[in-house]
């Protein structure tokens, strides 16, 4: 009965909403920012946020519970390291998947409608908005804007690994597709002297991307194209590169997306994707809870490596290698050689994306 108890409490710890919602208003309102400039009373803090003070502490009482923060004897609080984190300035970038200011703030309230979609199997993220989540973001340039940061956050964390474990030595362009800000770009132009590179992105997202690479460094070495990558490429690169891209879509889409890489490509071109692989041998919980983002936001999906190799041979690619990155553990590095021949027709959406 005692183990049985146990099973009861940790159940209950689980499915306790207050731990991820007292996270993220502790993002939204800057908590950690603020204590450590030195708001450190409830007062204060509630001061600087424009909030309650009464709620305010009873949110600080819960993440002290939970270690975020420390309570001195005065009651002024500190950060703790872990709570540090949280700060906007921390360089994992955790804070701009939590902070309810923006787009994450939208994919969060989809999760709310978890049932719904797995009676649907489709997105929770249009019955809720009024418009699929692309769409969304075209229309709204502040969304897309916060959206942009928190990818390019993101590829941060990958970046300097996809530059020194895939060999760039016999690479002289790469096509960097649906490269957001370009933050991976200028990561492999600044590491390989030798690369010249194309950001593809949207004409709105890949004209923002030009503060990143418009330096002395790359003079002369990149060029950016704003359109979608539904449409035909940038032909001739040795590389195409897509971060983060393929598992936002469905089947139907992702075998678009690779058939124009493969139609770009040079002859002896490859295809290279980072991206999560399902593995039933590893400790999978953060690619399968990613798997559900994906559902409720875009509708695409996680895919196993024989789930990749299909859709290589869908779009006329050839499944040459999956590879793990060391940081972070859940990417990899899929690697495609082209075999057009061999690939089926291509065959575009009905009224594509506008990503």
């Amino acid at each position: 009965m005692a183990d049985d108890d146990q099973h009861v409490l940790e159940m209950v710890r689980l499915a306790s909403l207050a731990t991820p919602w007292a996270i993220r208003a502790a993002v939204t309102f800057a908590l950690p920012d603020l204590i450590d400039a030195g708001h450190s009373s409830v007062e204060e803090l509630a001061r600087h946020t424009g909030t309650d003070a009464d709620a305010l502490g009873r949110v600080l009482r819960y993440l002290t519970g939970l270690g975020v923060f420390a309570q001195s004897g005065d009651g002024t609080y500190q950060v703790t390291p872990f709570g540090r984190v949280l700060r906007h300035d921390h360089g994992s970038g955790i804070h701009s998947w939590l902070d309810q200011s923006g787009f994450s703030g939208r994919i969060d309230q989809t999760y709310g409608r978890l049932i719904d979609s797995v009676r649907s199997g489709k997105p929770a993220y249009e019955p809720l908005f009024g418009l699929p989540a692309w769409d969304d973001l075209e229309n709204q340039p502040e969304l897309a804007d916060s959206f942009n940061r928190m990818m390019a956050s993101h590829t941060d964390v990958f970046a300097a690994a996809v530059a020194t474990e895939y060999d760039w030595s016999a690479v002289r362009r790469v096509v960097d597709v649906g490269g957001g800000l370009g933050h991976l770009l200028a990561e492999l132009l600044r590491r390989h002297p030798h690369l010249h590179g194309t950001l593809v992105d949207l004409p709105n997202t890949a004209a923002a991307g030009k503060p990143v690479l418009d330096s002395a460094e790359f003079q002369d070495r990149y060029e950016i194209c704003g359109q979608s990558f539904f449409d035909p490429l940038p032909a001739g690169g040795d590389v195409y590169l897509l971060a983060n891209i393929v598992h936002d879509w469905a089947d139907h889409e992702a075998i678009a997306i690779l058939r124009r890489c493969a139609e770009a490509a040079s002859p002896h071109g490859k295809v290279l994707l980072v991206d999560r692989v399902i593995r039933d041998n590893d400790d999978h919980l953060r690619v399968a809870a990613a798997d559900l983002h994906m559902l409720l936001t875009l509708g695409g999906k996680e895919r196993s490596e024989a789930e990749f190799a299909a859709l290589g041979t869908a779009a006329g690619l050839r499944l040459d290698e999956v590879q793990p990155l060391t940081r972070p553990p859940d990417l990899f590095l899929v690697r495609y050689g082209v075999s057009l021949p061999g690939g089926v027709p291509m065959t575009t959406p009905e009224s594509p994306p506008a990503r």
